[in-house]
Order: structure tokens, then sequence, then C-alpha cells
């Protein structure tokens, strides 16, 4: 459970493993709802997957976090 919990303030903190990152938990958030909302539209709304419009989805969600992040500044290490 420690390693969870590590991977996870890892993941989600600034530099200093204390302050919440808002775009990383933002970004969480996103790609966990589409997730759902593409699995949710498949299994329940019988709409057909389509893998070319998910990957272009993802990918422009992945690029708009890497932006994010590249434009931001991190808090120095405490």
């Amino acid at each position: 459970m420690d390693k969870i919990k590590k991977f996870l303030t890892d993941l989600l903190t600034e530099a200093d493993n204390h302050t919440f990152d808002l775009i990383k938990l933002l970004a969480l958030v996103a790609i966990i709802n589409g997730l759902y909302l593409a699995s949710y539209s498949v299994i329940v709304k019988d709409v057909p997957f389509n893998f070319q419009d998910f990957g272009v989805g993802v990918g422009l969600t992945f690029a708009g976090i890497a932006t994010a992040l590249g434009f931001k500044k991190e808090t120095p290490n405490a």
C-alpha cells in the first residue's frame, strides 16, 4: 500500500512532493472521464467504438497536458 501511495504522490504533486499540482489532477480526471465515456457509449448506448477518433482525442489530451506542464513553473525542491 505504501508503494501505491508513493506512486500517486509522485504522480500528482509538485517537485516538493507536498503541493498538489492542479494541472496533473485535472489531467487525471479528464483521462479517467474520457475512458469512462468511451466505455459507456460502447457498452450502454451500443455505439460502435471508433479507435481513430479515440486515438486523436487521447493524443490531443496528452499534447495539451504536456504543453500545460511545460509552460508551468515547478516548485523548487525543498
